[in-house]
């Protein structure tokens, strides 16, 4: 995965899930066996995503986009699809509820980034 396509700076969005209580090791291996793997599949750059390490139940999830434009683009076909909606049920019904904020980063700082998470080598 590169970052010297597009433009500079790229959009960096964290999304934070308070998942149902007892659900976050399932979430984790949902995301990380299927859903992750599906985002990359899809052209979206995970950065990272984790389990809080001070609650089982809260999520994390970085993801970066060239800007806004591809962000949105992106996004919609993903979840349109018929890959993400094989999972959407599962993965929603272990969401409580889901926050997302977006910034935006340098390619030199969102490179530095991947390979801090080890989504770049």
């Amino acid at each position: 995965m590169g970052f010297t396509e597009g433009r500079d700076p790229w959009m960096l969005e964290i999304r934070f899930f308070r998942l149902k209580p007892g659900t976050g090791p399932e979430f984790y291996r949902v995301a990380d066996e299927g859903t992750v793997p599906l985002m990359r599949k899809w052209g979206i750059h995970v950065l990272g995503h984790w389990l809080s390490s001070t609650d089982e139940d809260s999520f994390f999830l970085v993801r970066a986009f060239k800007d806004v434009e591809d962000r949105r683009a992106v996004s919609e076909a993903f979840y349109a699809s018929e890959e993400w909606l094989a999972f959407e049920d599962t993965v929603m019904s272990m969401v409580v509820d889901y926050h997302a904020v977006t910034t935006s980063i340098s390619v030199a700082k969102l490179a530095e980034l991947g390979r801090v998470t080890g989504a770049v080598a």
